[in-house]
């Protein structure tokens, strides 16, 4: 079960973000205390992060409840903006990591990974695919950092995919904690490298009393 509303684009009034929040009912006014909107930049602002938040805690909720049953899970953010194709705006994009995971960092950068919600789930936009107009994508330019963090992120999913838990390549790199609650530490993979908290406790309370209530309605 999720709370997602059905709007038609991201771009947001104050009152239009203001109306989606009645979707909690009686919750909504706790809701626009975590996520406000005094103006149009805010309200969108808050959208964006409602929504990726939202689906961070119903994801980490999914995963702590796999780790309860003996099967430990994680969660990773990506962070690392890769080298884009001049001209093209790329970011964080969705699937991004995909390169690093694989090892393939002599790939060139087409910028055609798709959008994303923002914040923790996504990035800023990307652009179709393919590369740009006119001639195939330039070449990419990755850094020593991008080879590190490639090499990190192989290690780890290389140790999960033959043990369950993901390990980096040396004891010098972090420990990935498995997710034992909903708003539990999730991996960062970026210009740090690390465990962060995905999720504030006030808001891991909200959507969980509002999961509670959505699930009990449901029962009536």
């Amino acid at each position: 079960m999720t709370f997602l509303p059905r709007l038609p684009n991201q771009q947001q009034t104050p009152e239009g973000f203001r109306a989606t929040a009645q979707r909690f009912g009686p919750l909504a006014d706790r809701y626009l205390a975590l996520y406000p909107s005094a103006n149009a930049q805010e309200a969108t602002l808050s959208y964006v992060s409602s929504i990726s938040e939202e689906l961070a805690w119903t994801l980490q909720m999914l995963a702590a409840a796999q780790s309860a049953r003996g099967a430990p899970s994680y969660a990773y953010l990506f962070m690392r903006s890769p080298p884009a194709v001049p001209g093209r705006q790329q970011g964080a994009v969705r699937q991004a990591e995909v390169p690093y995971v694989l090892g393939n960092l002599s790939a060139p950068v087409g910028g055609g990974f798709g959008g994303g919600f923002g914040g923790g789930f996504g990035g800023a936009p990307g652009g179709g695919r393919g590369g740009p107009p006119g001639g195939a994508p330039a070449a990419a330019s990755y850094t020593e950092g991008d080879k590190m963090l490639s090499e990190g992120m192989r290690s780890y999913w290389l140790s999960f995919a033959k043990t369950g838990k993901p390990v980096g390549p040396t004891p010098q790199w972090p420990e990935w904690p498995s997710i034992e609650t909903a708003g539990g530490a999730a991996m960062v993979f970026g210009d740090r490298i690390g465990p962060a908290e995905m999720l504030a406790a006030p808001k891991v309370e909200f959507f969980e009393a509002a999961f509670r209530a959505m699930a009990a309605s449901r029962k009536q």
